[in-house]
């Protein structure tokens, strides 16, 4: 009597295909960042709870802490992709993108966070410094001057407009901002460190 093996053959792939699939859905990705005595205790609580944004915003606070941006971004995105809600997570990898110098990725987040925090003003001025990044600075002045327009005395709005006057290359508009800026804020000293650099 011949015996079909094929059945057997089926069932074995099967089985090999089921466990190469629970392997990849229960392994994460590991660092050795992951494991530094400041960052632990965060890995520690993922493993716990993988579904649980706030562990992996937390451990990218941490990674950022050292430097290490691009691993924190990695979480900050799977933050955003378990709570879209959050706005500070979007706004988070908006400044971290600006870190890594990837300003016009930047853009694109932090108007989607926009969105989510209208009036954020945080948020307003991070995009403003994006569009300075990407040479962009009418739409760099379109935030600042909403901005000022409902507060006028708004000390960083009033030092990011220098700013956007020295990317337009009115540098001495630029100055003339900043000293306004030092004189209703004298001990401010990325002001100042600002103006000695324009007046080089």
């Amino acid at each position: 009597m011949q015996v079909n093996k094929y059945p057997t053959v089926v069932l074995l792939l099967a089985i090999i295909l089921f466990t190469i699939s629970c392997g990849s859905s229960t392994t994460t990705k590991d660092h050795p960042a992951y494991h530094n005595p400041a960052v632990q205790p965060f890995t520690d609580s993922i493993e716990a709870e993988p579904g649980n944004a706030a562990y992996y915003f937390r451990r990218a606070e941490a990674l950022a802490n050292m430097d290490l941006d691009s691993l924190a971004l990695e979480d900050v995105r799977t933050a955003q992709e378990l709570d879209k809600t959050n706005p500070q997570y979007n706004f988070t990898i908006g400044y971290l993108l600006l870190e890594l110098d990837k300003p016009q990725e930047a853009v694109k987040v932090l108007l989607q966070n926009l969105e989510q925090s209208p009036g954020n003003v945080n948020v307003r001025l991070l995009l403003a410094k994006a569009y300075i990044a990407v040479r962009n600075p009418a739409a760099a002045e379109e935030q600042v001057t909403k901005i000022l327009a409902a507060a006028p005395q708004h000390i960083p709005a009033q030092m990011m407009e220098a700013r956007i006057k020295a990317a337009q290359k009115d540098t001495t508009g630029a100055i003339q901002m900043m000293k306004n800026v030092l004189a209703a804020d004298p001990r401010n000293y990325e002001a100042s460190f600002l103006l000695a650099d324009w007046y080089k």
